[in-house]
């Protein structure tokens, strides 16, 4: 079978929807037309880089994870030196163990440093989104998508940037909280204000995707911390009781 380039229209339109998340931008309808175009195309010749991708992203999003595996696995094989294929690979891996939808053991940072495709160590980015956070047991909802952009680095570590915030964590204190960046971020968020450390560009910021009832309740929490910069924690009831506070549960990777 020999490859030709075939239209790329279809893979850019899917590419532009779909994101490795819990949820799906597209009806049942759209994600089953979709894959019916891509795999008629595959029966006529090799699909190129954007094509194997796509069509793992429409699995994906119709939870068909062992077939979103199997033709990505196919992807680099084709393509064994594609960046391309093999990141998105190991970013919808990493976002199947993320988010619980397969009990399955993968560690990112192993497969990706590891990864022949990967030989200069290259940076895993791309943007993760999320509808709330948890403080202990209580959840806040967003009405905004929280976006953060992630970069997993060779060095352990992750880059974390939301909005005008930026900060680095390290990848198994991460892990051991099961990559919770959203409530990383606003422990973050609640801390530094506490100290009087963002500026007001940033609370409009946070207040934007909290909208105005949890954005207040985060007021609250503000107001509960320590004013003393050396010892800023936040105190509250609702935390699950196996904690004593906030600060514990995120003291690894909520320091600057």
């Amino acid at each position: 079978m020999s490859f030709q380039p075939s239209p790329v229209e279809i893979a850019d339109e899917i590419l532009q929807v779909l994101k490795y998340t819990g949820k799906t931008e597209l009806d049942e309808f759209s994600l089953k037309r979709y894959i019916h175009k891509l795999l008629e195309i595959k029966s006529r010749q090799i699909l190129n880089p954007k094509e194997y991708v796509a069509l793992g992203l429409l699995f994906f999003s119709e939870g068909k994870y062992d077939e979103f595996q199997t033709i990505l696995r196919e992807g680099m094989e084709a393509y064994e030196k594609d960046l391309f294929v093999s990141s998105h690979y190991h970013i919808g891996m990493f976002s199947i163990v993320q988010f619980g939808l397969v009990d399955i053991q993968f560690d990112l940072y192993d497969e990706w440093f590891h990864h022949p495709s990967n030989l200069h160590k290259e940076p895993l980015s791309f943007l993760s989104s999320a509808s709330s956070a948890h403080l202990g047991s209580t959840e806040y909802r967003f009405i905004k998508d929280m976006r953060i952009n992630l970069s997993f680095l060779a060095n352990r570590t992750i880059d974390l940037k939301m909005g005008p915030r930026k900060k680095n964590v390290g990848y198994d204190d991460m892990k051991a909280i099961k990559f919770d960046f959203p409530s990383v971020m606003l422990v973050d968020f609640i801390n530094r204000w506490a100290c009087n450390g963002v500026n007001e560009a940033e609370v409009h910021y946070i207040h934007d995707i909290l909208g105005d009832v949890e954005f207040r309740k985060i007021e609250k929490l503000v107001k509960a911390v320590p004013t003393d910069e050396t010892n800023a924690a936040i105190e509250s009831d609702d935390l699950d009781d196996e904690y004593d506070s906030i600060d514990e549960l995120f003291a690894a990777v909520c320091s600057d």
